[in-house]
């Protein structure tokens, strides 16, 4: 053991030394730690209470009801849009409207063909002819584009300009 002793003793004094160095730099990093922590503690009271005071646990609580109200109306209004689009496939959009001179003594495009329909192709031709003495009005059913009566070459066109319509949308 007295050997162990004299040959540490020589350099005993920078051993104590370097765990003295070692001790502070230890306390210093605790204190700088400690320093931290009182900051990020600051830091995340900032955060909890707001800025202003405000909690943002409340603050995000009410921006979540806010979003779900935000997505039932944009779930309602969805909805509220696939109903009329089902109910625009049944819509006569489509229009077909042919002006003419019916009968020889009356000039001015007055007599008419109307052809409303839908995407299915279902609705009807109305036709008008003005004449000087009386006024005729007939109304033939379409179903899927066509008539079972007999179509008038005005009729015809008017069907045509509302597929025209059709294919151009």
């Amino acid at each position: 053991m007295s050997e162990l002793n004299n040959l540490i003793q020589p350099i005993m004094g920078a051993v104590i030394v370097a765990l003295a160095a070692a001790v502070l730099l230890l306390l210093g990093l605790i204190w700088w730690q400690s320093n931290r922590l009182k900051s990020l503690g600051s830091q995340l009271s900032t955060l909890i209470d707001g800025a202003d005071g405000e909690n943002v646990e409340q603050m995000l609580i009410a921006h979540a009801d806010v979003m779900k109200g935000i997505q039932d109306s944009a779930d309602s209004r969805e909805a509220r849009l696939t109903a009329a689009e089902s109910k625009l496939v049944t819509a006569k959009r489509f229009i077909g409207l042919v002006r003419y001179d019916a009968f020889d003594d009356i000039g001015g495009d007055q007599s008419f063909s109307l052809a409303v329909y839908d995407d299915d192709g279902n609705g009807a031709v109305l036709t008008s002819q003005v004449g000087r003495a009386d006024s005729r009005i007939f109304g033939k059913e379409l179903r899927n584009g066509q008539s079972k009566l007999g179509l008038s070459d005005e009729e015809a066109e008017a069907i045509a300009r509302a597929v025209g319509q059709r294919n151009a949308k």
